[in-house]
């Protein structure tokens, strides 16, 4: 089987004057209610604010709590304790922003489509935006990965936040799309991912954007270095089935004859295939602890994004 599945062509010419982005108040409002619900659960989670509740007297005192088995007795509030009569600890805020890296796949095969409708590099730039827009407004820096063997990546000091740092951020991984494209180029995430870490990637949440073929090189190497750095959320965007007219290869560039786009033996063997990779590349992550989504289609994927990365903070 080749290396990359069937893609149908997109049409790049009825959207490249559109700018392809998510409904950011919308999302305001679905984060926010998330926040909201964060709040107030445990003194171990991230609040809505992404400033993590830390023990420790270096920090900024944020509340007092029960004290609990294995607390620092030198947090203990004594003065509140014989007042209260049981004792009660400091709890403490981290002054530290939270940064997160959104690493996105560019390469030539992300041009193909994963529907009648959408193009993979359309639910790939929904997917970053949204991504990056719900940490930003959860209060915490980020930046995005994207680009090929040329583009210089650091992974230590390229962090920002705001809507204009995002939206410069997608417009260059909008141009990425079209650079690889052009020149056929396979540079994909596991590259991305290898040059994050040979660039010293420390501790941060981190998602990654890619497809089948891109999310299937990744490998064990890469996922327990990712295990190693933080949380991580592979976000893999689907590729179109057999049984629809104009598909091509992208790679080649030339279109599949419809005799083998409506072949029902080799659609069934295609998929289940495919279902084999996804299969072993959810294992795998999983394992290694990370988070994996299949992205099939674009109804709702703002909202399915948000919540997944809420539900795995």
């Amino acid at each position: 089987m080749k290396k990359s599945f069937f893609k149908k062509k997109t049409t790049e010419n009825t959207i490249q004057n559109k700018k392809i982005r998510p409904n950011y108040e919308y999302l305001s409002t679905i984060i926010g209610k998330r926040i909201l619900q964060s709040r107030g659960k445990t003194a171990h989670v991230t609040d809505g604010a992404y400033t993590s509740v830390y023990k420790g007297q270096s920090m900024q005192m944020d509340d007092l709590r029960p004290y609990n088995a294995g607390d620092n007795i030198r947090d203990i509030d004594w003065k509140t304790s014989s007042r209260m009569g049981d004792l009660v600890v400091k709890n403490y805020v981290s002054e530290r922003r939270k940064k997160a890296l959104v690493i996105a796949d560019a390469s030539c095969y992300m041009s193909g489509m994963m529907s009648v409708k959408y193009s993979k590099k359309h639910a790939a730039i929904i997917t970053c935006a949204t991504a990056a827009f719900s940490y930003e407004k959860a209060g915490a820096d980020f930046q995005i990965i994207t680009g090929d063997e040329h583009t210089i990546i650091n992974v230590s000091t390229g962090y920002k936040n705001g809507p204009a740092f995002l939206e410069e951020s997608l417009c260059n991984y909008e141009k990425c799309f079209s650079k690889n494209l052009d020149n056929k180029n396979e540079y994909d995430v596991s590259k991305l991912v290898e040059s994050c870490f040979s660039n010293g990637l420390s501790k941060t949440d981190i998602v990654i954007i890619s497809d089948i073929y891109g999310c299937r090189n990744i490998t064990d190497k890469h996922l327990k270095q990712l295990c190693e750095a933080g949380k991580y959320t592979f976000f893999c965007i689907d590729d179109i089935e057999l049984g629809q007219s104009l598909i091509y290869d992208v790679k080649k560039g030339s279109k599949i004859e419809d005799f083998f786009c409506f072949d029902n033996k080799l659609r069934k063997k295609l998929n289940a295939k495919k279902q084999e990779f996804l299969n072993d590349i959810e294992s795998r992550v999983k394992h290694f602890g990370g988070n994996f989504v299949l992205i099939k289609d674009i109804q709702n994927i703002s909202e399915r994004i948000v919540e997944n990365l809420w539900k795995y903070q």
